[in-house]
């Protein structure tokens, strides 16, 4: 099984077409959610929130929204390792519903699902893999003719797919037991800028 980055708190930081901005993760199990997220074909857009204004005062969040569906959820994540106080879980809430999003609750056993968790991280772990054109054009071609195809049925290397993937070019079912045997489709979700560092 493929292991996500194990980084010290903070010092991680998700790159996708999806968000105009990098969004830092600090741990393993929030950057599974975000990936996830990232490659998800109904996610239009990712973001992050860093601090948010609630009674004229400025409050730390620390918060991915997802944007899915045509609605606004807050990514929060119980890994069942620690529980906030009321005060501060009842001031999360309320800056959810501040920001217009509803709470999208992942436990940790919904994140590390299989094969979805284990084919996300196979996936992006080509996300800053360079795709050459002649590769880019042989699978769009092939998209455009077929519509659909199984990923072992490319002319290229699986990097390239995968890399397609995560520039949010072509979306992977990662749902599909054998990686190679998922269906592969042009995505319909149009890319946001570039992302920058911060």
């Amino acid at each position: 099984m493929i292991q996500p980055p194990n980084r010290a708190p903070g010092s991680h930081l998700v790159t996708t077409p999806k968000s105009t901005l990098s969004i830092p993760v600090t741990t393993a199990l929030e950057y599974d959610a975000v990936i996830q997220a990232a490659l998800d074909p109904a996610v239009a857009e990712l973001s992050y929130i860093r601090t948010v204004h609630l009674g004229g005062r400025l409050h730390p969040l620390d918060c991915v929204l997802v944007s899915r569906d045509g609605a606004l959820f807050a990514l929060d994540i119980a890994d069942g390792s620690s529980v906030r106080p009321l005060d501060a879980e009842g001031l999360r809430l309320l800056a959810f519903d501040a920001l217009g999003a509803s709470p999208l609750r992942l436990t940790r056993n919904e994140i590390e699902e299989e094969p979805r968790c284990s084919n996300a991280r196979l996936v992006w772990e080509n996300a800053r893999h360079r795709v050459r054109m002649p590769a880019r054009q042989s699978v769009l071609d092939a998209l455009d003719i077929s519509g659909a195809i199984p990923l072992r049925e490319f002319d290229v290397r699986r990097e390239d797919v995968f890399a397609l993937a995560c520039e949010n070019v072509i979306d992977i079912d990662l749902d599909a037991n054998d990686i190679d045997a998922a269906e592969v489709r042009r995505s319909t979700v149009p890319a946001a800028p570039r992302p920058r560092l911060f």
